[in-house]
């Protein structure tokens, strides 16, 4: 594998049809993906990550460069994020004074994982502040933010997180139409070459549920409808009962707002509760 990752990166990115600058873009400079491919020379852990990220390769393919102390670096990362979501501010501070003594040389991408948690941990009290932290941290990488083009852009982990964040600050001010704008373009950046196989349920799930949220608000069920639908379509490849549970349950609330026929409704209500059926199976089993 470690000859190879080369290789992959390559052959990933011109399957993909992409520049290396394409590729690169506010990561680091063309050469240094240059040098990967051509002469593998692996960079900084972080560039790395961040590159294979946006090709849409899983995380694993940089395992196999990992020392223990860029395997406890990721922990903290982890950490950090985790905490933000947590609103445990003194614990992101921690981290980020841990991260600070390790030895990866990327600061910037550091930088946008702080403000990242930064954005995180003001969504809650100052939507200003934490707008303004989120878009910070996208600039970092996506410097024509808000002017981004889904349809041919390439996208890591970490970028589609900071969008979901600023979709749903967006949509807490109730800029239901700027809200929109984002998880829309999301969603077709994850349709097109069904990019959702390599960054996972999760994050596609999320981009439907708060597309849904945002049409159920402003009355446009029948959209909701169609959004709900193609979104069970692509989630039932993943196995997800979970996802699909709650989806069903936003498309049930805007059938009803909608007056479908109650036969209608009564289909997806009896499939909801199938998935439930089967998840309290699944956990009587682990017990």
């Amino acid at each position: 594998m470690r000859n190879e990752i080369n290789l992959v990166v390559r052959n990933t990115r011109e399957v993909c049809g992409c520049s290396r600058k394409k590729v690169t873009q506010g990561i680091c400079e063309e050469q240094i993906l240059y040098n990967l491919e051509s002469k593998n020379k692996i960079p900084d852990i972080e560039i790395l990550e961040a590159i294979t990220s946006r090709l849409g390769l899983e995380d694993e393919v940089c395992d196999v460069y990992l020392s223990f102390d860029e395997l406890d670096e990721r922990k903290l990362k982890h950490d950090m994020n985790r905490y933000a979501y947590l609103q445990e501010r003194e614990k992101v501070v921690w981290c980020l004074g841990n991260l600070k003594s390790k030895r990866s040389k990327n600061s910037v991408l550091r930088k946008q994982l702080y403000y990242l948690c930064l954005g995180i941990l003001y969504k809650g009290s100052n939507f200003k502040k934490s707008y303004g932290y989120l878009t910070k941290a996208i600039r970092i990488t996506k410097p024509n933010y808000p002017k981004i083009d889904y349809w041919d852009e390439l996208l890591n982990k970490r970028e589609i997180e900071i969008l979901l964040e600023i979709a749903a600050i967006k949509n807490m001010e109730k800029k239901h139409k700027e809200s929109y704008i984002i998880l829309n373009g999301l969603k077709h950046y994850f349709n097109v070459r069904e990019r959702y196989r390599a960054y996972g349920a999760d994050k596609y799930a999320a981009i439907i549920k708060q597309i849904s949220n945002i049409l159920i608000e402003i009355k446009e069920y029948e959209q909701v409808v169609i959004a709900c639908e193609e979104g069970m379509n692509v989630l039932s490849e993943f196995d997800k009962g979970d996802y699909v549970e709650d989806i069903l349950l936003l498309q049930i609330k805007a059938m009803k707002e909608a007056k479908y026929p109650q036969e209608k409704i009564e289909i997806l209500e009896n499939i909801r509760k199938c998935f439930i059926k089967i998840k309290d199976e699944i956990s009587y089993d682990g017990v």
